[in-house]
């Protein structure tokens, strides 16, 4: 409710959209558990209706040493009512481990069968797996640490579309909608009748600090394709 926004329209013949919020965060030192600095922020949305894509870029400076870590969480299903037909691709071979609440991130790690996207797999297809179960995620929940160094995208795609998300964020947040109304844990019958999130951000086991007057700057790129 604090964010302000605007439309901006891009060039001749609309060939990009711009919108546009901003807010300040402010006297976060004040609250419990707060984090110090004054933050001014901005998130903006560009479409380019004539290349089925768009952006999502981030901007934040703060007036005092602190820590920042934007994201979004964007669900796709690609025109599917359900993910039986999806498969996706991650060029990641580590993950963030966490504690069996998928809470506290522990170390990094090789990624297990269960979570190797690096040659397109069926993404329904390990979702039962033990080691899923043991973490109480009922489902996709986890950070990949992308390949360092590595430009290919990020892939979901299914019979008729194929979605590449590439960005300047380290790692990504993979979340299969593993919950129904009021927090209702799914049966494997019906978790395959959900979206999936993917959602580049900062690796959760680090820590990312935002110096005083720094620039914080990230982006994301989400690409459309009829096949």
């Amino acid at each position: 409710k604090n964010n302000q926004y605007s439309i901006i329209d891009g060039q001749q013949r609309m060939t990009t959209i711009c919108i546009l919020f901003a807010a300040i965060i402010n006297n976060l030192r004040k609250m419990k558990n707060g984090l110090p600095g004054k933050i001014l922020y901005q998130v903006t949305y560009v479409i380019y209706p004539n290349e089925n894509k768009f952006s999502i870029l981030y901007s934040a400076r703060s007036d005092a040493d602190t820590v920042m870590s934007l994201t979004n969480h964007l669900f796709f299903t690609l025109g599917d009512s359900n993910l039986d037909d999806m498969y996706m691709t991650i060029p990641a071979h580590k993950f963030v481990y966490t504690d069996k609440n998928s809470l506290i991130p522990i170390e990094v790690k090789d990624v297990p069968s269960c979570l190797n996207f690096q040659k397109s797999k069926k993404l329904t297809k390990d979702i039962n797996d033990p080691f899923i179960k043991d973490h109480r995620t009922n489902g996709y929940d986890h950070c990949f640490v992308l390949n360092k160094g590595c430009k290919d995208p990020v892939v979901l795609e299914n019979s008729k579309y194929k979605l590449s998300i590439t960005s300047d964020f380290d790692s990504v947040q993979v979340y299969t909608d593993n919950y129904g109304d009021d927090n209702v844990v799914l049966t494997s019958t019906e978790k395959v009748c959900r979206s999936v999130a993917i959602e580049p951000e900062d690796n959760i086991y680090e820590s990312h600090p935002l110096k005083k007057g720094e620039q914080y700057s990230r982006q994301i790129d989400y690409k459309f394709e009829k096949k």
